[in-house]
């Protein structure tokens, strides 16, 4: 028996925490997704991975930008190749903005998931262009 839970997390321009101006309260991209999957391992423990999607106002989509498998941050090293130690970098940054969307961001209530995942067992989920969004 698989356990799965899936948590959505948004963070809309509306929310006055975030904006784009680029000031200390804009720790994340203004219209962002993180999107939390939590499974029993084969072993038993629960394992959860972090999505992170931004709005594309130009493609009017939701853009994939990083997953992780936790928050804690990642360490660099001197024996790291250079893609590596960038990699690192990069998902250290999205782990900060994954981390201030769960602490402020809007948690999408179970109806609104099942839902969601009542579209992707149908096979009609990738035919949802963009979730009701107000400007």
């Amino acid at each position: 028996n698989i356990y799965y839970k899936i948590i959505y997390y948004f963070n809309f321009s509306s929310n006055s925490r975030y904006n784009s101006k680029g000031n200390e309260d804009s720790i994340a991209e203004k219209d962002s997704i993180v999107l939390i999957i939590t499974a029993n391992n084969s072993y038993g423990a629960k394992v959860s991975n972090y999505w992170y999607y931004a709005w594309n106002d130009d493609e009017q989509e939701w853009e994939y930008k990083c997953a992780v498998s936790d928050l804690s941050e990642e360490k660099t090293y001197s024996s790291d190749s250079y893609s590596e130690q960038m990699e690192s970098i990069h998902n250290n940054i999205y782990r900060i903005y994954i981390q201030n969307i769960i602490r402020t961001g809007i948690e999408l209530d179970k109806t609104a998931v099942e839902h969601i995942n009542n579209l992707f067992k149908k096979g009609t989920l990738n035919k949802v262009k963009a979730i009701n969004r107000t400007d």
